[in-house]
């Protein structure tokens, strides 16, 4: 059985990741969906194949995370 703390700790993950898909699902009805929150470009078919729920295009995310 699962300590409380990691169930907590679950539950909070699950609850961030049903945030992250009510806003896609937000950006689907307005008419938003698979462009990038940062540049305004489409977001590439492929990285919304790994992460259908991505809020920016591989560039941004790059540059967002230190990348480059």
């Amino acid at each position: 059985m699962s300590e409380p703390s990691d169930e907590s700790a679950e539950l909070a993950s699950i609850e961030a990741r049903l945030e992250v898909i009510d806003a896609a699902l937000r950006r689907l009805d307005d008419g938003t969906y698979a462009r990038c929150d940062s540049c305004g470009r489409a977001i590439e078919d492929e990285r919304l194949a790994t992460e259908p729920a991505a809020r920016w295009c591989a560039s941004c995310a790059r540059a967002a995370s230190g990348g480059g």
